[in-house]
């Protein structure tokens, strides 16, 4: 009985100060999830903005070298940042460019070959009907290649 009292009494007080521990302590917690919570979000942002540029960057720089190159332009080089991501995917459309150079200077030349031969066979004397609309045509190739 005696003992009753005094263990109901030490009880009560340690849990008056148990609560009072859980709401300073509840507090410093909230605190420091927000804190947290905020230093974590900003920095996956600065993380994922740098990551997602090394992507789209490279992305923005194939759509213009494709509108160029739709175009007939093919002058431009396809070059990339030092660290972006999707190098070989440059390299390939810098070989397609290349071939297509190539590609056009070989019909460049089939036609300037056809020119002059077309002028050849006129000084020759050689009896070809309609010589003129041919010449016409393969001029206007040319200047449609060399574009």
């Amino acid at each position: 009985f005696l003992l009753t009292t005094f263990f109901e009494s030490q009880s009560q007080s340690a849990h008056i100060v148990l609560k009072e521990s859980w709401q300073h302590l509840g507090l410093a917690i909230v605190i420091g999830n927000l804190v947290a919570l905020l230093f974590g979000s900003v920095i996956a942002a600065i993380i994922v903005l740098y990551h997602s540029h090394r992507i789209a960057g490279p992305l923005y720089r194939f759509c213009r070298i494709f509108e160029q190159i739709g175009e007939g332009r093919l002058d431009d080089m396809m070059q990339l940042r030092k660290h972006d991501e999707l190098a070989e995917v440059a390299e390939s459309i810098q070989l397609m460019i290349d071939k297509l150079k190539q590609q056009r200077e070989q019909r460049v030349q089939a036609i300037k070959t056809t020119l002059n031969e077309l002028d050849q066979l006129k000084k020759n004397g050689t009896a070809i009907d309609d010589i003129q609309p041919i010449k016409q045509m393969l001029n206007a190739l040319l200047l449609q290649q060399e574009k």
